[in-house]
């Protein structure tokens, strides 16, 4: 690198320098088009996958950092006390009726049609069993996010290896067999691929994880 910045006169690298301070989201958004292909990608998604991204700009203005999709329930990955989750299902559902984010070329085909379209999903306060913390879900009765039957064995077929591979082992306390999660990092940390091992099919995808805030950047501008 050092080699060809020699060759660059200082002018040309001040403006480079510029951009880059000025259009930082725009920069990363054309370096992360790995996860642009996956979230177009209908093979990996259900039918109701596009009402989830609409969503996003809601998810975004509660700071949450990570959102888990299952199959049929989109889920804040972090714990908060009751009041806090009430004020956050508010704002969700208030957002989601009322935004006019802007999609990104990339998504216009995919998304504007259901940008028009009334919402059906519908954030709500989960209670966390024998805890005072209660979680986000998202959902409407009929909603499937994710492809049926989507195996870790097809996003790598399709995609590549993971970036990063990580476990997770979670226990009881009761003596019962522990929870191995499996992440599979995709898209610059932006999609993580999750299976476990309760699974009848330890290659089924459980849920996939999103970075709230880069996959919003990604679909709107």
């Amino acid at each position: 690198m050092r080699t060809k910045l020699k060759g660059l006169s200082a002018v040309a690298i001040l403006a480079f320098s510029f951009l880059f301070t000025i259009f930082p989201t725009a920069m990363s958004y054309a370096q992360n088009s790995n996860a642009v292909r996956m979230l177009t990608d209908t093979e990996l998604w259900g039918e109701d996958f596009q009402q989830f991204l609409i969503s996003l700009p809601a998810w975004a203005t509660t700071n949450e950092e990570k959102v888990a999709v299952f199959p049929k329930v989109a889920v804040s990955t972090a714990m908060h006390k009751q009041e806090e989750t009430k004020q956050k299902v508010e704002l969700i559902n208030r957002t989601i009726r009322t935004s006019k984010s802007k999609l990104r070329p990339q998504f216009k085909v995919l998304l504007k049609k259901v940008q028009k379209q009334v919402p059906t999903l519908e954030a709500r306060a989960f209670a966390i069993p024998n805890s005072s913390e209660t979680q986000i879900q998202l959902f409407d009765a009929s909603s499937q996010f994710l492809a049926p039957d989507l195996t870790i064995d097809f996003v790598r077929n399709k995609y590549g290896e993971p970036e990063a591979v990580t476990q997770q082992i979670t226990e009881d306390g009761k003596g019962h067999r522990p929870l191995i999660k499996t992440s599979y990092q995709y898209a610059e940390a932006t999609i993580f691929f999750i299976t476990t091992d309760w699974d009848s099919n330890p290659n089924k995808i459980n849920r996939v994880e999103f970075d709230v805030q880069k996959v919003n950047a990604l679909v709107f501008r």
